[in-house]
Parts: C-alpha cells; structure tokens; sequence
C-alpha cells in the first residue's frame, strides 16, 4: 500500500528538481517547491495545473520561512 506524502523541494524550479517534482505529483504526492526563481522562470509552469503542487518563492536561507512551511 503506498500511502501518499507530503514532500518539500527546495530549488525545485531547477531542471532536476522540476523533473521529479513533476513525477511526484503525478505519483499523488503533495509537493511543495521553495525556489528563489533566479534562473528559469517557467520551469514550473506545467505543475500549476495539479492541486497537490504547491510553490513558495523564497530563499530556504530565510529560518522564519522555512518553519512557517515545515509545519504542515
């Protein structure tokens, strides 16, 4: 039995990041992606389709937002 989870990807816009954040979703997976965006801008674009994708930019340097999101 392959029970869903919840995942954080941080510099998930990158290509690999993308890739298996994109192979995440489609598992039924819950994927949140905390990237700064300084390199593609579009790289996410197909994952803001899914319901279970979520995305957060921001610097995972910043402690307040990494534990604001780290709760859930």
């Amino acid at each position: 039995m392959n029970k869903n989870k919840k995942i954080l990807i941080t510099g998930g816009a990158g290509y690999l990041g993308s890739m298996i954040a994109t192979y995440l979703i489609k598992e039924g997976h819950e994927v949140t992606i905390i990237d700064k965006m300084v390199f593609s801008k579009t790289s996410l674009l197909h994952l803001h389709f899914f319901k279970n994708f979520n995305f957060i930019e921001g610097d995972v340097l910043n402690k307040n937002l990494i534990k604001k999101n780290l709760k859930n």
